[in-house]
């Protein structure tokens, strides 16, 4: 496995393991907390306009 695989695989474990204490402190993922939203999730849910900072 490559440098970039053993980076995203770490990632994506230390992000289940922070969510667990998320979790634990009483939040409800889709209701008080969101995980990886999109820029189009992000603006459909609260009418948000993130263009200026978006990758065209």
């Amino acid at each position: 496995m490559d440098s970039n695989g053993r980076k995203n695989r770490g990632e994506h474990l230390m992000e289940n393991l922070v969510e667990t204490f998320i979790q634990k402190a009483g939040f409800t993922k889709n209701v008080n907390y969101f995980k990886e939203m999109t820029i189009s999730q992000i603006t459909d849910k609260w009418e948000i306009d993130l263009s200026a900072i978006a990758n065209q």
